[in-house]
């Protein structure tokens, strides 16, 4: 059986308390600032205490390019801001790299620049490629020392990331963190339908994987017989997730030796 089709909303429950936890711990090690009250000066992190609140995110920031992956980590993110009541409805603002493709759909930019309003991202745009695009960003926010990646187990060449992983030799020096590294297909889209999270308009049309314009087509095993296409989250099989995509000439190769480019690099050819 495939194992999109074995999970269910108790699985994807745990997994969110799971990656919620990652997050947390990311949250302590790398950088956002919480007080308390100016009487009492002690600067300590401590989810669920009324009297604090996060009002910096100089250490963490977020690749976000619009996939559906990534969105289930903004979110979830989102939840732990929320942990701290003096926090909610009003998010610190988060550095976030967006690392696009030349043929970008439409429909990812609008909804990249929907989503930075709603969840206050502090957007760095680049064209360059993921590892002159990751140097720039790091230049533009030299207090970012970890970088939340929306990458999964199943994503190619990401079979053995960990939950927090350094860039490797060679690359801008920061921590990739992976808070859904072992999350499947349909717990994203449990987590995203049950949460009512805004996602994409191009998941509702049949696309289960995004790339760019000329290389990323609706999933075939979506097609109904009038033509037309279900959406995304009525895919049962999570391994056809990346049958709309079209394989790039082979005389063009990815780096495929750096773990660091496969992780990282969410825009440009991995799934989303």
């Amino acid at each position: 059986m495939p194992e999109s089709m074995q999970t269910s909303f108790t699985d994807t429950a745990a997994a969110t308390e799971d990656a919620r936890q990652i997050i947390l711990d990311a949250v302590q090690q790398f950088g956002f600032v919480a007080h308390r009250s100016p009487i009492e000066k002690n600067w300590l992190i401590c989810p669920g205490a009324e009297r604090y609140h996060v009002d910096s995110v100089d250490g963490l920031g977020i690749s976000f390019n619009g996939g559906k992956d990534c969105t289930v980590m903004l979110h979830l993110l989102k939840l732990v801001l929320d942990s701290y009541p003096n926090n909610r409805n009003n998010l610190p603002r988060i550095p976030c790299l967006f690392v696009t493709v030349s043929d970008q759909f439409p429909e990812v930019d609008e909804f990249v620049d929907r989503m930075a309003l709603s969840y206050n991202l502090d957007v760095f745009r680049t064209s360059l490629s993921m590892k002159e695009g990751l140097e720039a960003y790091l230049k533009a926010y030299p207090k970012v020392k970890a970088v939340l990646v929306g990458t999964r187990r199943t994503d190619p060449y990401s079979s053995n990331l960990k939950p927090f992983d350094p860039t490797d030799n060679g690359w801008p020096e920061c921590v990739r963190v992976h808070p859904i590294l072992d999350w499947s297909y349909t717990q994203i889209w449990d987590f995203l339908r049950s949460y009512s999270v805004d996602y994409c308009c191009l998941y509702d049309r049949g696309y289960t994987s995004l790339g760019g314009i000329h290389n990323t087509l609706p999933n075939p095993a979506l097609r109904k017989n009038n033509g037309e296409f279900d959406p995304a989250y009525k895919l049962l099989n999570g391994d056809l997730e990346r049958n709309g995509r079209i394989k790039r000439n082979p005389s063009t190769p990815l780096c495929v030796n750096s773990t660091s480019a496969q992780s990282l690099d969410q825009t440009h050819e991995k799934s989303r």
